[in-house]
């Protein structure tokens, strides 16, 4: 199962009920995401490209201003509404491209903030060139970087397919398959606390099947089911061992492609000292050398992972999980088949191309990881400002879990937390009050400063939206 984390717009309302003004530059997938996020909130928001195909589908499907012509030439950026735009989002495939239009939007229309893509991790080598009087950008942000980081959340916990912590890190929301050896196995919901052993377990979703559902109480959990569950990070471990997953005290990774992916991730894990043993593979003798300079306290394996005799059995057998991070989908996909076919404990598969992510479930592969929605995810979490109203969205964009901050000013405040529940689309899973946890609170009047987690079906989702807004501030 895949997991999308995505950001919504803060749900306060800071500008009186009026729409903020976002050009995004480059209808791509990045744009297209990012631009249809953004509309779906109801803001102003303009998407200009290049390509005019690419751009009559976008205007055909969402509703934005659609744009012809040159991301860095001054009048199509006056067309698309940079005079009065709150935000540029330069998300085109160039580097410099991207750099070009956040200055010329500085520059010339006084543009609030500038979000630029940037790939080339030169850039990030030199973070001065982003500084105070320097290029005119206030974020920038790596696909590189993003599922690097990704892929360490997810394999930070031993025998799970993902793990995220949300509500001040107090809460894990926590993705395992459900085996025989599960305590939950042939229950229904219902009876999950009494088999629990005293924990406070909150299933969120099942997948079975190929289809992802909120479970009502008298759902039956199935061996092979993937399940998502919230529990406290104290409670966190007894509860994996209830699911049958025992932590190791040492994991081993074996990542598939030596690219900008793989260093990332590389970099990161021995800057955090992690004690995790990591082998890369890579079929390319020259970019073998050089990882083995870079990287001399890491065994770089040279080999064509299609190639049974170097993807072997004992190759992956020890390994907690197989990661192929290459730039091609197709062989991140048979890469991770073959090593499922020689007995890896769990396989996951860095995609670029949405389309490719259906059939990697039907294939079995545990996890599959987009690239593009990493760097969607990080920019419409900056756009926040700092309000973390954080959305969790399923690859099949069906169901949502959020986690909410409770204004003083909401229009929440006052409402029971049983009031919010509808049929089973809306579950309200953890309340935070204080340093106090309530799992699937009941009989609570919500109150400012209470922090939420809610599982939702996505045409549910708005509901609560709505309901979470600040009131106008002629009502204050």
């Amino acid at each position: 199962m895949s997991l999308s984390v995505l950001y919504r717009l803060s749900l306060s309302d800071n500008c009186d009920d009026t729409d903020m003004k976002v050009v995004v530059l480059g209808a791509g997938h990045v744009g297209y995401e990012i631009a249809k996020q953004l509309s779906f909130e109801e803001h102003d928001v303009s998407i200009v490209d290049n390509n005019a195909t690419t751009l009559k589908k976008v205007g055909d499907r969402l509703d934005v201003k659609p744009v012809f012509g040159n991301v860095t030439n001054f009048d199509v950026l006056d067309e698309a509404g940079a005079e009065e735009a709150h935000i540029i989002i330069a998300a085109t495939s160039s580097d410099e491209t991207n750099i070009v239009a956040c200055q010329i939007s500085s520059f010339m229309f006084e543009t609030e903030i500038k979000i630029a893509r940037i790939s080339n991790q030169s850039y990030f080598r030199h973070s001065s060139l982003f500084g105070k009087n320097r290029f005119a950008i206030d974020m920038i942000v790596s696909p590189e970087i993003e599922i690097a980081s990704t892929i360490k959340r997810s394999v930070s916990v031993h025998g799970v397919l993902d793990v995220i912590p949300c509500l001040d890190d107090k809460i894990r929301i926590i993705g395992v398959r459900c085996t025989k050896k599960s305590a939950f196995v042939n229950i229904p919901i219902r009876f999950v606390s009494n088999a629990s052993n005293g924990l406070h377990i909150v299933i969120l979703l099942i997948e079975r099947e190929n289809r992802v559902f909120i479970p009502g109480k008298s759902e039956v959990i199935l061996a092979e089911d993937n399940i998502y569950f919230a529990v406290s990070y104290e409670e966190m471990e007894k509860a994996l061992n209830l699911f049958g997953i025992v932590s190791e005290e040492r994991k081993s990774l074996l990542l598939i492609g030596g690219g900008a992916i793989a260093k990332e991730v590389a970099r990161s894990m021995l800057q955090d000292n992690s004690d995790t043993l990591l082998k890369i593979m890579e079929d390319d003798y020259n970019r073998v050398e050089k990882l083995s300079e870079e990287f001399n306290n890491i065994e770089i394996l040279c080999g064509d992972t299609m190639d049974p005799e170097i993807m072997n059995a004992s190759l992956v057998s020890d390994a907690a999980a197989i990661i192929a991070v290459t730039n091609n989908d197709k062989t991140n996909i048979l890469s991770c088949l073959l090593a499922k076919g020689y007995g890896a404990k769990r396989v996951i598969a860095m995609i670029s191309d949405t389309s490719n992510m259906q059939l990697c479930r039907t294939l079995g592969i545990n996890t599959v990881m987009d690239s593009r929605m990493a760097v969607v995810s990080k920019i419409l979490h900056y756009i926040q400002n700092g309000e973390e109203d954080n959305i969790f969205t399923f690859a099949n964009d069906s169901i949502e879990m959020l986690t909410i901050n409770v204004s003083s000013n909401s229009r929440a405040v006052g409402l029971l937390i049983d009031d919010i529940g509808s049929d089973g689309q809306i579950v309200a899973a953890t309340l935070i009050r204080s340093d106090k946890i309530f799992m699937l609170p009941k009989r609570l009047v919500i109150n400012a400063g209470d922090k939420i987690l809610f599982v939702a079906e996505k045409k549910s989702s708005f509901k609560i939206a709505s309901l979470f807004k600040e009131k106008p501030k002629y009502l204050v």
